[in-house]
């Protein structure tokens, strides 16, 4: 297992963070809920550009602007904003969203969701 905490922008876009396990390549996009739809379109587009066989977990929070207010888009919420923009990209599974909090707190669980197959592990998704 090899993880990467800093990218170098050598590919023209810059990644949260990068892990190679299980004999896979994953990226990725830690999103707080402040991205709207256009970046996140940007983000994929960017990595379709990027050769080779890898995955992109787009890891959602729940947002909130003001720790002192109310939550304002929760990471379900924002789950179900971000899955359509995926299946745009037509890639199955490369590009899938989980909760950042599950993802953190329970890595090899099955919390990846897909636009096509929910749900996968790190190591189950092909």
């Amino acid at each position: 297992m090899i993880w990467e905490h800093q990218s170098d922008q050598k590919d023209g876009f810059r990644f949260d963070r990068a892990l190679q396990i299980f004999g896979k390549q994953f990226y990725f996009e830690v999103e707080r809920g402040t991205q709207e739809g256009i970046d996140i379109r940007e983000k994929v587009q960017q990595y379709l550009a990027k050769p080779g066989r890898f995955y992109v977990v787009f890891t959602v929070q729940d947002y909130q602007k003001n720790p002192y207010e109310p939550i304002t888009k929760t990471a379900a919420q924002y789950a179900k904003e971000i899955l359509p923009i995926l299946a745009q990209a037509r890639r199955n599974n490369q590009f899938t969203v989980a909760p950042h909090l599950r993802l953190v707190a329970t890595p090899l669980a099955e919390v990846l969701m897909s636009p096509v197959v929910e749900f996968y592990s790190l190591e189950t998704i092909e």
